[in-house]
């Protein structure tokens, strides 16, 4: 029971998470806020996520993981109420809160797997079918986030989403307390291999903020797609991600799926050369897109557990080897705001391609190296 339980917080958390995605840089654009300024108020995120998750993954180590949860929904209700009163000043407290929010979810959601397996299966399986869960609530979010405005506009965006949050937050009040970890150590000297892995995630977390959160939503709107467009597409876009994370969980890193992957992340340099393509090209370049994507994702989830396999502190460690991603993610957001304000859309998507190209070839190379050290250890 207390797996169901789980699912349907990854479900609800990455609803929520992703209808976010969708609506507030579109929320900015409609209070006529320039793509550079939306580009540093978006960043604010990932310095909060930054600090946050770091301190919630030592007290979760020591304590327990579900009061996380429970704050988790507490705290995004308090984001949609500083939300629906926009100012530069309640914004930026709102994104403060969405940090927040996602520090708590993720402080504990991973380091919880090994109280949650069922009937035995792996951890690393566990979080791909938990992957793919998000994934389905991110698209189902994003589909209905785009209906709702259509109907309803902002104001009723945020009422539904602190609806949605209330849900999350009394599944959250079900779960077990979780066990803390006997005597953690936290260590912040690490070996090489670490941050190499670190480095895979962090390009990874960092593309998904330029094409999800930003370009993506901002690019179709700049384009006159309707809000239903906007939401359907990106809904469709993760829904089908989940098909791209079962191939890798499948079959593995095969060379078909290898290169699946680094095609479909790559995929977005496309539009430097047609920024204007029309809607249904535009929709099969997505959907190229987020096969690869979804891979990417599974892919994602094996070198983070490979890594941080043994930990004695794992809520700390997991939290720790993201932090390099969380720069890359401030750093990304600025850059795409201000590249795609003053050389275009298509400039910020080549950017986001040749990030995507990279990641597919460093993460398999580590993902080889570790395969190859556990065979010898065996042998």
């Amino acid at each position: 029971m207390s797996y169901k339980k789980y699912l349907a917080i990854n479900y609800l958390y990455n609803f929520i998470y992703d209808a976010f995605d969708v609506m507030l840089p579109l929320y900015l654009a409609y209070n006529g806020v320039a793509l550079a300024d939306m580009g540093m108020l978006l960043a604010i995120f990932p310095l909060v996520f930054l600090v946050a998750r770091l301190f919630f993954s030592m007290v979760a180590d020591v304590h327990s993981t579900k009061p996380f949860y429970i704050l988790t929904g507490v705290s995004n209700i308090a984001a949609v109420l500083s939300y629906s009163v926009f100012s530069p000043l309640a914004f930026i407290i709102g994104k403060v809160l969405n940090g927040i929010t996602s520090s708590a979810f993720w402080a504990v959601n991973r380091s919880s797997l090994s109280n949650i397996s069922p009937r035995g299966d792996g951890e690393t399986h566990v979080a791909i079918n938990l992957a793919s869960m998000r994934l389905l609530g991110a698209g189902t979010g994003r589909l209905t986030i785009g209906f709702v405005l259509a109907y309803f506009s902002f104001s009723g965006g945020f009422v539904f989403l602190g609806a949605v949050t209330i849900c999350l937050t009394l599944i959250a009040l079900g779960v077990p307390m979780g066990k803390p970890v006997a005597k953690p150590t936290f260590a912040i000297i690490k070996p090489l291999s670490f941050w190499l892995s670190s480095l895979a995630l962090a390009i990874f977390a960092g593309m998904r903020m330029m094409l999800i959160v930003f370009l993506y939503p901002l690019y179709m709107d700049s384009q006159h797609y309707s809000f239903e467009q906007i939401g359907l597409s990106l809904a469709g876009y993760l829904i089908v991600s989940t098909i791209g994370s079962r191939l890798y969980s499948r079959f593995g890193p095969k060379p078909f799926v290898l290169v699946l992957m680094s095609l479909g992340m790559a995929s977005p340099m496309l539009l430097w050369f047609a920024p204007g393509m029309g809607l249904m090209w535009f929709i099969l370049l997505l959907l190229v897109n987020c096969l690869g994507f979804g891979a990417g994702i599974a892919l994602f989830e094996e070198v983070l557990f490979k890594e941080v396999a043994g930990s004695k502190a794992l809520s700390f460690d997991i939290g720790y080897i993201h932090v390099p991603a969380r720069f890359a993610e401030m750093a990304l957001l600025i850059l795409t705001g201000y590249c795609a304000q003053y050389y275009g859309y298509g400039a910020a998507f080549a950017i986001a391609g040749i990030i995507g190209a990279i990641y597919p070839l460093l993460s398999w190379a580590i993902i080889k190296q570790k395969r190859q050290g556990a065979c010898a250890t065996l042998n």
